[in-house]
C-alpha cells in the first residue's frame, strides 16, 4: 500500500518509519494481506483547482511532516 504526499507516493511502511523515527520507538507490525477491496493508492486530482484559483501547494518531505505533527501533538 501506498500513500501519496504532495504528488509523490509513499510506501506505507517508509510512513510508519518516519512515524517511528518522530517518537523514536519501534511500532509492533502484524502485516496482513490487503484486502481486495482496498484502493492500492488515492489521491485527490487538484489540477482543475489550481488552474482556477492559480493554486500551487507545498510540501516537506514525508519524514519533516510528521516530524512536526508529532511535535505539534506533543505540546
Amino acid at each position: 500500500m501506498q500513500l501519496v504526499v504532495s504528488d509523490q507516493r509513499v510506501p506505507l511502511l517508509d510512513f510508519i518509519g518516519a512515524i517511528e523515527s518522530a517518537f523514536g520507538k519501534t511500532a509492533t507490525k502484524r502485516l496482513l494481506p490487503m484486502p481486495d477491496s482496498d484502493d492500492q493508492a488515492t489521491w485527490a486530482e487538484t489540477s482543475l483547482l489550481k488552474d482556477w484559483i492559480d493554486f500551487s501547494h507545498r510540501a516537506s518531505p514525508i519524514e519533516e511532516g510528521v516530524s512536526r505533527f508529532v511535535t505539534w501533538y506533543r505540546d
